[in-house]
């Protein structure tokens, strides 16, 4: 058991950098630097020196390892440059030969009667006890300042590690720290022996299932576990075999950084799973759900034909007949060609646009039909990229304006409808977007599907990790671990944010917000660089409801930034209704109530299929009747349309 001594004590913990593993002879084939020695950071040092010591430079500390043989070596402290390092003889123990970065150092730093200093030390490491490690790392994450912690007798963390520190040493009492052999503890003179030191209940054998069972699997766990290796191995996949290996190990040591860097400064945030209390808290509330379906023409090419935007408006508690509405508020079935005033070599943008524009028309009507809504959620993101709803630079043509029927649609209180550039997708969607940030209630959008994003890990890095926060987490300062980070990771192998975070996050957590700019003035079409950069920065964030799914991107107003926590806890609770389900249900149910339905879809297509004819007969041309007939009656790889031999 550890041995005790009533003189000064203090516990001191460092989390291992690479460089420190050059004390342990079976880790220097690792390290490419050529220190051997554990850093001690300046700041923990001055707590435990004196001032003499402390001028000299450097001290002998009798240390004696608490695993293994128990080995026990006076060892130098002294100072390299503005910190110290305790090095010594290198430790060849194999019990230490899987020691690894972010192992956690752990020892009891004593000063004895006669001045004498001996360190009881052991490697917490995550290779032989995770669930210990991870117990130990929670701890240390609350009580560290740049990658050390240092806690004297009486401090909540000097218990909680000293319980760790539970083996037996030998050569080491009060008063003869110079590690002579002690003699054997006797039994006291009424025949009873002298209890063991109490176990922490984290290391009982029959305690330990139950908190490796509690605990959350680490990032190297999360990139080689079923759900997300296949993702793994895509984003690697022009890499060798090899290389993938070492792959899998640079994102779990990256990400595993980041996720102690985002702890650090606070960027990661908890939801308590409790169904009761949180449906208790938005009883009676209106909340409205609001999401677009298209009906695509297989036929007739990509331009769709058919476009509505449904909504869901639900109250919770409520449970009289009017709990729920459903409600078509827009659409559009029209030529893709009369939604605007002429044509566009890209018709998937004209789609998008149309798309884009119908959903956030519907979304304003909800508003201002139903003012009593508390919360509406929105499909999509809240502020789209629009620069590529802009003049052809390839072509030269430019982006038509809507229509003044569409407009009318679009913009309704608006009467006459706009003209020239105000009647412009980017002029007429700044403007929708301006008025659902002006609603009284919280508007938020939910994107559920993976992207190739990566602005959201670059923002988190500008706006919200610091310099100390960094150094707190891996002993690095900001700059460096962020031109390692981007260069070596993040850029080199097109990390995306949503499978960066589905691994640095663990279910029920979610991320500080972050702006987001979609529309730099500076990238845009300069006939439109004032009103692109008038859009607003949408607020971002991830939140994980399960580990079997990417998490969910969900976006807000500035305005509503005070209600993101209640809002961020609602939509996390209604992500975990169904079991292994990863999407709120409310928006849910709108997409699937606005789907356009194969009725509707098959009507349109007969209609337009039968303009697309009657225009060829007019031509007078029996080649274009013909053609067309063609397209109508076939499928693109219809045999006809094979190259003859």
């Amino acid at each position: 058991m550890l041995k005790r001594s009533n003189q000064d004590e203090a516990v001191i913990v460092r989390r291992l950098l690479l460089s420190d593993l050059g004390l342990f002879g079976a880790a220097r084939p690792r390290v490419a630097g050529k220190q051997r020695a554990i850093q001690m950071n300046a700041r923990v040092v001055e707590e435990l020196l004196t001032s003499d010591e402390l001028s000299a430079q450097g001290i002998q500390v009798r240390c004696t390892s608490l695993d293994g043989r128990k080995d026990s070596a006076l060892r130098p402290l002294s100072k390299s440059h503005k910190n110290w390092r305790l090095g010594g003889d290198k430790i060849t123990d194999p019990v230490y030969d899987a020691v690894s970065e972010h192992d956690l150092f752990v020892g009891l730093w004593t000063r004895h009667s006669n001045g004498a200093v001996t360190l009881q030390w052991r490697v917490l490491t995550a290779s032989a006890d995770l669930s210990e490690h991870s117990a130990a790392e929670k701890v240390f994450q609350v009580h560290s300042k740049d990658s050390m912690l240092v806690a004297k007798s009486g401090e909540a963390a000097f218990s909680q590690f000293t319980a760790y520190l539970r083996a037996e040493i030998h050569g080491i009492e009060n008063g003869n720290p110079d590690g002579e052999a002690s003699a054997p503890r006797k039994d006291s003179d009424d025949g009873v022996r002298e209890p063991h030191a109490p176990r922490p209940v984290s290391r009982a054998p029959s305690a330990r299932k139950h908190v490796h069972s509690v605990s959350q699997p680490t990032v190297k766990q999360k990139v080689t576990s079923p759900h997300i290796l296949p993702e793994m191995l895509r984003v690697s996949s022009e890499l060798s075999a090899p290389a993938q290996v070492d792959f899998l190990e640079l994102f779990a040591l990256y990400g595993d950084d980041l996720r102690r860097i985002l702890l650090e400064a606070g960027a990661i945030k908890t939801v308590q799973r409790n169904h009761a209390d949180l449906w208790k808290s938005v009883q009676g509330q209106i909340i409205a759900s609001i999401d677009g379906g298209m009906a695509g023409m297989p036929a007739l090419g990509s331009a769709p034909l058919a476009i509505r935007a449904g909504a869901y408006l639900v109250r919770p508690g409520d449970r009289t007949k009017d709990r729920e509405k459903f409600l078509v508020v827009r659409q559009l079935v029209d030529e893709i060609y009369e939604i605007f005033n002429g044509a566009f070599p890209d018709t998937g943008a004209l789609r998008d646009a149309a798309r884009i524009s119908l959903e956030a028309a519907a979304a304003l009507q909800v508003g201002r039909d139903h003012p009593e809504i508390d919360t509406l959620i929105m499909h999509g993101a809240l502020v789209n990229p629009v620069s590529r709803y802009s003049d052809d630079v390839n072509s030269n043509v430019a982006f038509p304006n809507f229509s003044a029927e569409t407009l009318r649609s679009l913009l309704p209180d608006e009467d006459p409808p706009a003209t020239g550039r105000d009647a412009n997708f980017i002029a007429v969607h700044l403007r929708q977007i301006q008025a659902l940030a002006a609603l009284p209630f919280t508007v938020c959008s939910v994107v559920e599907r993976e992207s190739a994003a990566q602005s959201v890990t670059r923002a988190l890095l500008e706006t919200v990790i610091e310099d100390e926060h960094v150094l707190r987490a891996t002993g690095e300062d900001k700059s460096s671990w962020s031109h390692r980070f981007l260069v070596d990771f993040f850029d080199t192998h097109r990390i995306a944010d949503s499978l960066l975070f589905r691994c640095v996050l663990n279910p029920g957590e979610y991320l500080h917000l972050v702006p987001i700019n979609r529309n730099d003035p500076s990238k845009a079409p300069r006939p439109w660089m004032t009103e692109v950069a008038s859009y607003p920065l949408p607020l971002v964030s991830y939140f994980l409801p399960s580990s079997r799914m990417a998490p969910v991107r969900v976006e807000i107003f500035d305005k509503d930034r005070e209600r993101f926590d209640h809002l961020v806890r609602f939509l996390m609770h209604c992500s975990w209704l169904l079991p292994g389900y990863a999407f709120p249900v409310s928006l849910d149910i709108a997409d699937k109530f606005a789907k356009v339905p194969a009725w509707m879809a098959r009507s349109v297509q007969e209609q337009s299929a039968a303009q697309v004819l009657r225009r060829a007969i007019e031509t007078g041309q029996p080649e274009v009747v013909s053609a067309a007939r063609r397209l109508l009656t076939g499928g693109v790889r219809d045999w006809l349309f094979r190259p003859g031999i």
